[in-house]
Formats: C-alpha cells, structure tokens, sequence
C-alpha cells in the first residue's frame, strides 16, 4: 500500500466530496442526528471543495491510497471567531475508517502545522464534536490542549463541542 500526501487537483473536487459527506457518516454515527448525515448535499460539497483548492491561501492536502484519496486536512487563517488563542485554523481532517492508525493522521496534522508556519503561523486551533471521543484522544496525544467547549450548530442542530489549540507547531505529535 503506498499512501502520499499531496494537494488535490481541480478535477478530484467531486471525489473529494465525496469522501467528505463518507467521513462525516463514519465518524458521526450516534453523535450527530441521522437526517443531517443523510441530506449532506453533494452539490454544496463540490462546490466548496472547488473553493478550497482554488483558494491559494489555504492548506489544502489530502492522503491517497494510490490514486484514491482516502484523507484530508484543511487549514489557514482563522475563519472563525471560536478560535482565540490560535493564528491559524484547521478547518477539515478526516480520514477513513478504513484508513486509520495507519500514521496519516500525525503526517497529515504535522504537514499542515509546517505548511502553516512556512507562511508565518504560530499555532493552529480546531473544533470538534465533544461526543467524538476518538478523535479528542487523538488531538490530545498529538500535544492539542482543550481552551475551550461550548455548542456549535449543525443545520440547526446544537452539538456540544471542543476547541483545541496547538501552541507549538514544532512539537506537534511529539508527546
């Protein structure tokens, strides 16, 4: 299995769009309500995804599987208030089910925070559902400290979650 790291290509939107809304179904079973994961809209997903790559100021990378992608990580400037205390923000990461504890979440996180300090970034912050218990195991191992926890609002649906900020972006995952 060969598994690289690189920015997606204009043409891969849509499959990268689809991966999401399947990310979002793996990791969100039982924490968010079925209706929002059934009506993820595809159109609304390629569209953004054709923003985000388009979107020069952004890390945008994802993890292939030979030329399938089976992961990814957006990050940049702050496009949230939630994130005091944090210059940067990481917007998306995800990775499949089926792809996990195999090291991409570390090198993708870590590529991000490089590819964030490159543009004079000092630390990173990131929200997630309170509920998804194993990827707050994961932010923690990785050296994210927990600044804060409120709702967030899905669709309309409250869901409690979790900021956590990266202060050190050179010893990130070195815990």
């Amino acid at each position: 299995m060969t598994l690289a790291l690189r920015r997606p290509r204009p043409e891969e939107a849509e499959e990268l769009a689809r991966l999401h809304i399947q990310c979002w179904r793996e990791a969100y079973e039982g924490i968010v309500p079925k209706v929002v994961l059934e009506n993820a809209s595809l159109e609304a997903r390629i569209a953004t995804w054709r923003r985000h790559i388009a979107d020069e100021e952004r890390i945008v990378l994802a993890a292939y599987d030979g030329e399938k992608p089976v992961g990814f990580i957006l990050a940049g400037p702050p496009r949230e208030e939630v994130f005091e205390g944090a210059d940067g923000q990481v917007a998306a990461f995800y990775i499949l089910a089926s792809h996990q504890r195999m090291g991409l979440g570390k090198r993708l996180l870590r590529e991000a925070a490089r590819g964030w300090k490159a543009l004079g970034g000092k630390s990173l912050g990131l929200g997630v559902l309170a509920e998804n218990a194993k990827a707050r195991a994961f932010y923690e191992k990785m050296g994210g400290k927990l600044a804060k926890t409120g709702t967030w609002s899905w669709d309309g649906h409250p869901l409690a979650d979790a900021i956590y900020i990266f202060h050190d972006l050179d010893a990130l995952g070195k815990h």
